[in-house]
């Protein structure tokens, strides 16, 4: 009985998390005639119309649907909006998708995000469950979920994904881990970086570069001459983003009154870059030492996979310039595998991390604040020396120090 019970338990904290917001969204429109009221509730910054990203699939689909290029224009996005992602989402089409679908969209994307939580956080006490809370119902979440990005769709498909190679044989996981790397690049492009979520010792070498070529080859195929204009299409705003450029701009902002010096992103890209090589240089002197302030990185075990790919998406976004806070929901990855670090009950040195880690998801609350920006700085750096340590340690020593329990099932 006791382990039937422990499963129900140990997602406790997330589904209360869970049913806080669809209280306070229940609560915005009873009250206020609309749920928009009830995402300001939650200190979210609503848009009108609702589901605004999903919205954008649906009516870059009817475009093309018109005749007209996506990548070029969109007459029927309500903030006119070209395509910025790979063209594999307008073969929604196929299913009746439009801008009629939008509401559909952006419920289907809510469920899934609610799913991949349920799913991923475990909280085996007060402490551990107090942080699970506030991770599932932290403002990338929120910010995602209202706006209907199809982020949600990707971290999703990689937690639910992972999970359940989890259940799979040790020996399975591995590929499996990489076949969903391929899809996933198919969808958003930046997942190709998780391929190095797959070095867990010498011999994963070959697996993790022989992903990363297929992953680019898949994305070519399906992508083609596309790839330049989702890259040109793709907003580098300074404003309610993160990233090198959005970081480095506000930095120069408060200093000397101004960021126009860094009006393009380049300088800031530099600056990211020798951040993260003196992060590398730390991560690799002091790999024997960083146990003791978070755990070894397992990656065979599905959450340690998970949160170091989550750790290697955001490294990437975080170097190419400014993202919209949304894609903070990778880091959000990052938090089960401290919180199951935690779980096991011998030691707290998880506890510190996972407090500045939250700390930093609730960041956007600030908007540009001085301290938010040497945070932004901070879990910069913090991240590149935990995934570039993990990683040396493997290759240098074929097998992991230490390696959390994986457990049979979700």
């Amino acid at each position: 009985m006791d382990s039937l019970k422990r499963p129900v338990g140990s997602r406790l904290a997330v589904a209360v998390s869970l049913l806080f917001v669809a209280l306070v969204l229940c609560w915005g429109k009873l009250h206020y005639g609309n749920v928009k009221a009830g995402w300001e509730l939650l200190q979210v910054p609503a848009m009108s119309p609702r589901f605004v990203d999903a919205r954008a699939i649906g009516a870059r689909i009817d475009c093309l649907k018109e005749g007209e290029d996506p990548y070029l224009t969109c007459k029927n996005d309500p903030f006119g909006r070209p395509a910025n992602y790979p063209p594999i989402w307008l073969d929604f089409r196929y299913l009746g998708v439009g801008v009629g679908s939008t509401d559909t969209l952006g419920v289907i994307f809510g469920v899934m995000m609610a799913l991949a939580l349920i799913s991923v956080f475990r909280a085996n006490g007060w402490i551990s469950g107090a942080l699970v809370f506030f991770a599932a119902i932290s403002p990338p979440v929120l910010l995602a979920v209202e706006r209907g990005n199809n982020d949600v769709v990707v971290f999703s498909l990689l937690v639910l994904g992972s999970l359940f190679a989890g259940l799979q044989s040790v020996k399975r996981r591995p590929w499996l881990f990489g076949l969903q790397i391929v899809l996933l690049t198919v969808l958003k492009i930046f997942p190709l970086v998780t391929a190095v979520a797959l070095l867990r010792d010498r011999r994963s070498i070959w697996l993790a570069t022989s992903t990363a070529i297929f992953s680019l080859l898949a994305l070519v195929l399906t992508c083609g001459h596309r790839l330049g204009a989702i890259l040109a299409n793709t907003p580098q705003d300074v404003n309610a983003t993160f990233g090198s450029h959005s970081l480095f701009f506000h930095l120069v902002r408060h200093l000397h009154g101004h960021g126009g010096v860094l009006m393009h992103r380049y300088p800031g890209i530099l600056g990211a870059i020798t951040i993260a090589l003196f992060a590398l240089t730390a991560g690799v002197l002091g790999r024997k030492r960083l146990h003791l302030i978070f755990p070894q990185l397992d990656l065979i075990n599905p959450r340690g996979f998970i949160a170091a790919s989550g750790l290697a998406i955001y490294c990437l976004i975080f170097l190419l310039g400014s993202s919209y806070y949304y894609r903070l929901i990778f880091l959000v990855g990052v938090v089960p595998y401290l919180i199951e670090d935690l779980n096991l009950r011998k030691s707290l040195r998880s506890l510190p991390a996972t407090i500045l880690l939250l700390l930093y998801l609730y960041s956007p609350i600030f908007q540009h604040a001085l301290t938010g920006e040497f945070l932004d700085l901070l879990i910069f750096f913090g991240a590149c020396i935990w995934l570039v340590s993990t990683v040396v340690a493997n290759l240098m020593t074929g097998v992991q120090p230490e390696q959390l329990p994986a457990p049979t099932a979700l």
